[in-house]
Parts: structure tokens; C-alpha cells; sequence
């Protein structure tokens, strides 16, 4: 979900374990799914310091990375939980925060030496939609971004990332087809 909303951490996760505000922290209210898409509302974030808030709409996808189905699986899991908890609850009953996902994420997907942070996923996701020659437009949109802050989350330049893309598709697909 935070790669494909082009998220901020703090847009979907808590400041603290242990606290949070129900006007500030994307709550399980906050979220719907339906057979076409997941919707968040996210209640205020950095650039909406007033608490207008703003609806993110991410689209079912086909393939084990769609970010609807794996909200449906986390919903379902959780189901017992009550709408005003933070949208992300760890068994334990704390709440997850950016710290939390950055530790998992370090501890699962990178090397010793890699880093890759919830701020990543949002870049990443810039470096995609830019490699598969999405309008600048839709990129500054999707993130929410002002102005031309979302050129800066665009990593490499955007012939290299859109091979580099390609040459991972394509080395997915053919190791698909050997097993």
C-alpha cells in the first residue's frame, strides 16, 4: 500500500506505539475495499496540516503484489478490532510505526548494507511510474507532491530505471517459466 499510494509513512502508520491521534492517524475507518479497488482516507498529512484530508484510490492489480487483496487478507485477519484503532495494530496491541515497518523492512529485504526505509517505497514508487513513462503530471498528483518536489523522488535517469525494470520483468518471467 505505501508503494503503490506513493505514501508518506506517517499517512498510514502511528508516531507512537503506544498513542495517537484519532484526527491525525489513519485509522481502520479509514479504509474500504471493494472487487475493483482499495480506498484510503487519509486524515491530514504533511502537506495538509489543516486535516482536510485526502482519498487515495488504489486499483485491484493481477499478481501476488496487489495491495487490495492484501488489505482484504489483513481486514479479514483483523476483523475483531474495533474501527477507531489505528489502521495497523500489531498482535501485541501496540500500534505500527514508522520505525516498526522500517526495522521489518531492513531485517527482510535488505542486505547488511542496503537501506530501505518507508521513505523508499514512495520513491520507488516515483522511479516506476517515471520509468514506464507516466506524465509528470500524474506522478506530482499520485503523490501528492507540491510543486516540483516529485522530480527529487525520481532516482536514475529515466532510460536506465525503465531498462533496469524491463530486465527484471523479463528475468521474473523467464524464471517463472523453469519452475
Amino acid at each position: 500500500m505505501g508503494f503503490f499510494g506513493a505514501l508518506r509513512g506517517s499517512e498510514y502508520l502511528t508516531p507512537s506505539a503506544s498513542a495517537y491521534s484519532p484526527r491525525r492517524t489513519c485509522l481502520r475507518r479509514h479504509v474500504t475495499t471493494d472487487n475493483d479497488a482499495l480506498t484510503l482516507t487519509i486524515p491530514a498529512s504533511k502537506t495538509d496540516q489543516t486535516g482536510k484530508g485526502h482519498v487515495v484510490t488504489l486499483p485491484r492489480l493481477q499478481g501476488s503484489a496487489c495491495p487490495v487483496r492484501a488489505m482484504d487478507r489483513y481486514l479479514a485477519y483483523t476483523g475483531h478490532l474495533p474501527a477507531d484503532l489505528p489502521l495497523f495494530t500489531l498482535a501485541s496491541g501496540s500500534y505500527a510505526t514508522i520505525s516498526w515497518l522500517n526495522n521489518l523492512l531492513k531485517t527482510n529485504l535488505c542486505s547488511a548494507s542496503g537501506k530501505l526505509t518507508t521513505h523508499s517505497l514512495r520513491i520507488g514508487f516515483a522511479t516506476a511510474a517515471a520509468a514506464t513513462g507516466t506524465p509528470n503530471q500524474t506522478i506530482q498528483a499520485s503523490g501528492r507532491w507540491q510543486g516540483h518536489t516529485y522530480a527529487s523522488y525520481i532516482r536514475g535517469p529515466r532510460l536506465d530505471v525503465r531498462r533496469a525494470c524491463l530486465a527484471i520483468d523479463a528475468a521474473h518471467r523467464r524464471d517463472r517459466r523453469s519452475h
